[in-house]
């Protein structure tokens, strides 16, 4: 019943700014409810955020204010007009949460981690994503995003090659320093099958 309620209000936020043309600062897109703890308001935030911005990301200007910040991959972006412009210049992507870390902060927001597979175009190979959203509660008793984190999960070598930019020499002691531990154990265990041969 508690989800069914705060769905409703939700919409109704969402409906009234579109109605009105009020910013998003000032309404809000989640009513506050006092018997909602971190976690679901920071679930229905999320439910709502890739909902819209992989079926009609244009309404995902409702859930940033004149305030809020975006970082793309190391570029920042601030004001919903500089926001929804950079999210506007992709693909058509669909997004596959994996896993969510959340956190309340002081005056009754939320922080939230997310990891996950994006995927662009219709391709059925995912791309790797980490994003932060910062939740944060308006004086008239709605919730907005104020910071937005996004990176893709791409080595340099790899990002490098996707834009088609030229190649970097890597030497033998690079690859070996960047090793992960169980491609570090597979190797030892060949060396140690090869010397008993």
């Amino acid at each position: 019943a508690t989800t069914e309620i705060y769905t409703r209000s939700l919409v109704g936020s969402v409906r009234c700014v579109q109605e009105t043309g009020i910013n998003a600062e000032y309404m809000g897109i989640i009513k506050q409810d006092h018997t909602m703890d971190y976690s679901t308001i920071g679930n229905e935030f999320l439910k709502l955020y890739y909902g819209k911005y992989d079926i009609s990301r244009a309404d995902l200007q409702v859930l940033y204010s004149s305030n809020s910040m975006l970082s793309y991959d190391g570029t920042t972006f601030q004001g919903v007009p500089a926001i929804m412009e950079k999210l506007m210049s992709f693909p058509k992507v669909r997004h596959n949460v994996l896993s969510v870390d959340m956190q309340p902060t002081i005056g009754g927001g939320v922080i939230c981690f997310v990891c996950g597979d994006l995927f662009v175009d219709e391709s059925p190979n995912p791309i790797k994503f980490s994003e932060v959203f910062n939740i944060v509660a308006n004086p008239t008793g709605g919730f907005y995003c104020l910071n937005n984190i996004f990176r893709l999960n791409i080595s340099q070598i790899d990002h490098l090659h996707s834009n088609q930019l030229q190649t970097i020499p890597v030497s033998y002691t690079h690859l070996r320093a960047h090793e992960t531990l169980r491609y570090l154990v597979c190797r030892l265990l060949l060396e140690k099958k090869k010397r008993n041969r």
